[in-house]
């Protein structure tokens, strides 16, 4: 329970929703927020998880950002992590370059 908000800024050649709606409040994809759930031993994986007993944990802000060109991140919201991810079954080697361009603008100290 480390996590007090997450962005998500999306593929802009998806639709933005390739997340699990297990992980959502309320299993709502609209509910901006996300609350991962402690399942007890022995839950049946054929059914549901949302039929299943569970813990819920902490609330997490969740914020989707869709169009990755107008948004901005002040500094009010420092970031502690970073996650950009290059997945090799979609993404030809010849885009690797991308990766070097994307790093300029993020400042790793």
């Amino acid at each position: 329970e480390w996590i007090a908000n997450l962005v998500y800024v999306t593929n802009p050649m998806s639709s933005g929703d390739d997340y699990l709606r297990d992980i959502m409040k309320d299993f709502q994809d609209n509910s901006d927020l996300i609350q991962l759930k402690y399942y007890f031993e022995g839950i049946n994986c054929c059914e549901e998880l949302e039929n299943q007993k569970f813990i819920p944990q902490k609330k997490v802000a969740f914020n989707i950002i869709k169009d990755y060109q107008i948004y901005k991140e002040d500094k009010t919201n420092d970031f502690d992590y970073i996650v950009f991810s290059q997945s090799l079954s979609y993404t030809p080697k010849s885009a690797d370059f991308i990766v070097d361009i994307i790093l300029d603008y993020i400042d790793l100290q």
